[in-house]
């Protein structure tokens, strides 16, 4: 028997996460609040206050804003963050904008990047609030 806070939800949203499992090709405008884990395929923009991992199948083109990205598959595309880990064989190509960057050994990183200050980072999650409540009006 398992009980079940009413509240728990509102207080961790952070809780529950949203995978794409490999074998799976998306294409379109992600916005979120929860972690996103990719094994599949993703071409489009992802906009999330939270966390995103790219795993060891997963491959992502495209805009991504996210609060922290890690990279274990690859990666072509825009990043706007405050934190991005490309782990051993996790392939970045593009542009990045990044408060902390670790690259680690075996990982590939070839494009540009750019450290961005904490103001530039609330401009992020200001924009990233904006997407998600006029996606939420748009739906009524």
């Amino acid at each position: 028997m398992a009980f079940i806070n009413k509240n728990s939800k509102s207080e961790n949203t952070h809780a529950l996460a949203s995978i794409i499992t490999p074998g799976t090709k998306i294409k379109g405008e992600i916005n979120c609040e929860s972690d996103t884990h990719i094994n599949g395929e993703f071409d489009g923009t992802m906009i999330t206050s939270a966390e995103v991992v790219i795993g060891k199948t997963g491959y992502v083109t495209g805009e991504l804003k996210a609060a922290r990205l890690i990279v274990a598959g690859e990666f072509k595309g825009q990043y706007r963050g405050d934190f991005i880990d490309i782990l051993p064989g996790g392939k970045v190509f593009g542009e990045i904008h990044v408060k902390n960057i670790i690259i680690e050994p075996g990982g590939i990183f070839e494009g540009e990047s750019k450290i961005i200050r904490e103001d530039e980072v609330l401009k992020l999650e200001s924009t990233s609030k904006v997407v998600n409540e006029k996606s939420a009006s748009d739906k009524k």
